[in-house]
């Protein structure tokens, strides 16, 4: 009773919500704005700024809970180097290596960005220079330098695999082109390879069973094909041990190899471990490790025109990932942040390692590692071993 759906909490200015059905509180559902307070739809100019105003707010106030903002090395000093999203495994080996050969550097690493922690202007001021690497066109630079008024370097490089075919055909579905149209659009404006993914199992009967909203087997190869010929790299990956037969599976490597045999675009197949928590296909048994190392070997000696196979030690475990080195495997993936698909489907594996983790899991194995780039270029073939690594 007295209950007042639109009226908003003073210390946060979001609003409470009714319970679903509630007589005279049912959900008002449409777009249009509404008057603060009633809920009633308003054209009322006064009430349109008041309400930008309260969502801007509300924003604000978010950051509150919002973690402060950690550097990593010296607090204060010359340089700091901000970035977000996936380039935190590039900027902590980069600075760990200047770091070795003496150069002051710090890091920081934003993981909100609206609203920015609290402490993020604090700590911009500590520093004379504030460098940040973005794999698009600057756009967090963009950002630092207009709210925080100081001259922050953008350090910008667009080389990358956003884009699955997956993703590819459905922005021609979408603006009716080509998929041809969306390469070439992608390719002028920076874009120089693809990821694997989508490919799930090139059956059939697979795919109408798992995926039949994605693209189909030759729509995906043929995306692929073109973008090879387009000038652009990419890779394959499968998806196993669900309810595609052995059979399936080899097919799969088969019309991969034929692709290859025809392009020579692909650079790596990415055998990926199904994980059946909180999916629909949760009464099926993971792949064991025996099956995943069988699939990785079977892979090397069936691919042998693909120069690597890699191992994605989130979806295998760490220990399968390590011991797949000696079956055929030659890239571990990767430095990632938070990763966030194979955790939702029950994944007990890290969400993040550094390339010094990395680093040592390869050395442990007798191997050697080193760090590449998109396209398999050497980028160094230093990295270096903490004393303390891969923590239980």
């Amino acid at each position: 009773e007295g209950f007042a759906p639109f009226l908003r909490d003073p210390d946060t200015l979001a609003r409470a919500y009714a319970l679903p059905g509630t007589p005279g509180l049912e959900h008002r559902v449409g777009g249009l704005e509404k008057e603060d307070g009633s809920g009633d739809v308003s054209y009322d100019p006064l009430n349109h700024q008041r309400m930008v105003e309260l969502r801007a707010e509300k924003i604000e106030r978010i950051a509150q809970d919002v973690p402060p903002l950690k550097v990593e090395g010296p607090q204060e000093g010359d340089v700091l180097v901000l970035g977000w999203g996936s380039t935190r495994g590039a900027i902590i080996s980069a600075a760990d290596q200047a770091r070795a050969e003496g150069v002051p550097v710090s890091t920081a690493h934003l993981r909100f960005l609206n609203p920015f922690p609290h402490n993020l202007g604090e700590v911009l001021g500590r520093f004379q220079r504030v460098l940040i690497p973005e794999n698009n066109a600057g756009q967090l630079s963009f950002l630092i330098r207009a709210k925080f008024l100081i001259d922050a370097q953008g350090l910008n490089k667009m080389m990358g695999k956003p884009f699955t075919a997956v993703e590819i055909a459905f922005f021609a579905d979408l603006y009716g082109k080509t998929d041809e149209q969306v390469l070439r659009a992608l390719v002028d404006a920076g874009l120089d390879s693809l990821p694997g993914g989508g490919a799930e199992v090139f059956s059939d009967r697979v795919r109408r069973k798992i995926c039949h909203d994605k693209c189909g087997t030759a729509r995906w190869l043929d995306i692929h094909r073109t973008a090879h010929r387009l000038g652009m790299r990419s890779n394959v990956t499968m998806l196993y041990g669900h309810i595609e037969t052995p059979t399936e599976r080899i097919d799969h490597m088969l019309q991969a190899r034929a692709l290859q045999d025809e392009t020579g675009g692909l650079q790596a197949f990415i055998p990926l471990a199904f994980h059946p928590d909180n999916n629909q296909m949760r009464k099926l048994p993971p792949p064991t490790a025996a099956d995943s190392l069988r699939v990785h070997a079977v892979a090397r000696l069936m691919l042998d025109n693909i120069p690597h196979v890699k191992a994605f030690w989130i979806a295998t475990g760490l220990e399968v990932a390590q011991t797949s080195l000696w079956f055929g495997v030659d890239d571990l993936d990767g430095t990632v942040q938070e990763e966030r698909i194979y955790h939702m489907a029950g994944a007990q594996t890290p969400e993040a390692m550094t390339p010094q983790q990395i680093s040592a899991l390869i050395r442990d194995a007798g191997r050697h590692p080193v760090e590449r780039d998109t396209l398999y270029n050497v980028v160094s073939s230093q990295v270096e071993t903490p004393q303390s690594h891969l923590q239980p």
